[in-house]
């Protein structure tokens, strides 16, 4: 997870992930991200203002591959 941690961390320094249109890719993310640092799903919806069932989903997309929500 160490190769797509620091990609997804490349791709949150680009103007992309500023971009306010795309929240809830930036919030993907950071589920990831701070997932991987240690936080829980509880730990991580109360920051992010999400569900922890989101949150769990999130990263279930993630590890599955899923990049975009249809």
């Amino acid at each position: 997870m160490q190769i797509k941690k620091r990609l997804v961390r490349i791709f949150l320094c680009t103007k992309f992930y500023q971009n306010e249109k795309i929240k809830n890719v930036s919030d993907r993310l950071k589920v990831v991200l701070w997932y991987d640092d240690g936080k829980t799903h509880e730990e991580i919806a109360r920051l992010l203002f999400i569900d922890i069932t989101t949150s769990i989903r999130h990263l279930d997309d993630y590890s599955k591959g899923k990049t975009n929500k249809n």
